[in-house]
């Protein structure tokens, strides 16, 4: 039976280290797989059956069951709270809360999800209809020797949306004359290689870790 990873393009510049890594892995364990990144739709890779599918991409809407083929959906966000609620603000509730509905609309068009995050699998395992499975997220190793820290271009790397939160440890950063990666534009790991330093701060005020964004930093030996 033949195996497929469909990546939403937008989840894509995040986590294309750790993408590699699973193509390997699984490319071990089935012996064989086919590699989709689709703009819109999990459709868009048009797969035939009989097929294993494996999907990425927590912005992609819920895609039709059809006879023959398993699908599986990497959960790579925090869509449970886990810990002490009064290290969370409101807004990093709501966050966790929107983040939950997008993985409800996808549960009546899936048969697992493997979840990223070991204490936020264990409670899914409990609340879920469907088997929730774990896995480590891990990176693939550099394609070339890391730059001394001392060679880099950028003091600190920071690599997603700006949120207020964001926006007020960033104006702090330089006005202590940091300089500052592009937000966009590249891979996290292509500009974190280019860094002395990942900066890892939460949208919204949490609890939880960051933890593909961590292992993506660390796979380019940057702190």
């Amino acid at each position: 039976m033949q195996c497929h990873l469909v990546v939403h393009e937008t989840s894509l510049p995040y986590i294309r280290k750790l993408v590699d890594f699973l193509r390997t892995a699984m490319t071990a364990e089935h012996g064989s797989l086919a590699f989709h990144v689709v703009a819109e739709r999990v459709e868009d890779a048009r797969i035939e059956a009989p097929a294993i599918v494996y999907v990425i991409g927590e912005q992609l809407p819920p895609f039709p069951r059809r006879a023959g083929i398993f699908h599986a959906y990497l959960n790579f966000s925090v869509v449970a709270p886990i810990g002490n609620p009064f290290a969370m603000s409101l807004g990093g509730a709501a966050l966790i809360w929107r983040k939950r509905q997008m993985l409800k609309r996808k549960l009546a068009s899936v048969d697992a999800v493997p979840d990223y995050y070991p204490a936020q699998t264990r409670a899914l395992q409990r609340r879920l209809a469907i088997p929730v499975l774990g896995f480590l997220p891990c990176s693939s190793p550099p394609d070339r020797d890391p730059l001394p820290l001392e060679q880099r271009e950028f003091d600190l790397c920071f690599v997603g949306g700006v949120s207020p939160r964001r926006q007020r440890v960033l104006d702090q950063a330089r006005a202590v004359g940091l300089s500052l990666s592009p937000e966009r534009g590249a891979d996290l790991e292509v500009l974190s290689a280019r860094s002395r330093l990942t900066l890892n701060v939460h949208m919204k005020a949490s609890n939880h870790l960051e933890i593909p964004r961590i292992i993506g930093a660390l796979s380019t030996h940057t702190p």
